[in-house]
């Protein structure tokens, strides 16, 4: 589901809807509201999956908290922030679904390899 659905439904949220939001309805340019739906596409990625669904808890124990903490938030923003890009390239959100499923498949593939051999 988190690697499947996840994807359509943050895409659709934040470069379907959030980011030509901020354009039309405050006129601001597409950089800064691309910057502003990266920096919540952030947030929401360390609230909801980093402390919802626990696995800050696991890139603490593998990172430290420092690190995990930081990681998980630029590493969100950056992606969110390219993927405007790529959406306004190509006038697409269907662009995104491939790579942000793939990127999700890792993550959660890396964590469950990395929670099985390194902690417990």
């Amino acid at each position: 589901v988190l690697v499947g659905i996840a994807p359509i439904f943050e895409a659709t949220a934040w470069r379907g809807g959030l980011l030509p939001y901020l354009q039309k309805t405050y006129g601001l340019s597409f950089t800064t509201s691309n910057f502003l739906q990266s920096i919540t596409f952030g947030i929401f990625h360390l609230l909801a999956y980093g402390v919802g669904i626990g696995t800050l808890k696991t890139l603490t124990e593998l990172f430290g908290a420092t690190q995990a903490i930081f990681g998980s938030l630029v590493v969100a923003i950056l992606f969110g922030f390219l993927m405007g890009i790529v959406v306004k390239k190509f006038n697409n959100l269907l662009v995104e679904y491939i790579p942000h499923a793939i990127i999700n498949g890792f993550i959660f593939f890396s964590l469950s390899v990395g929670t099985f051999f390194s902690i417990g």
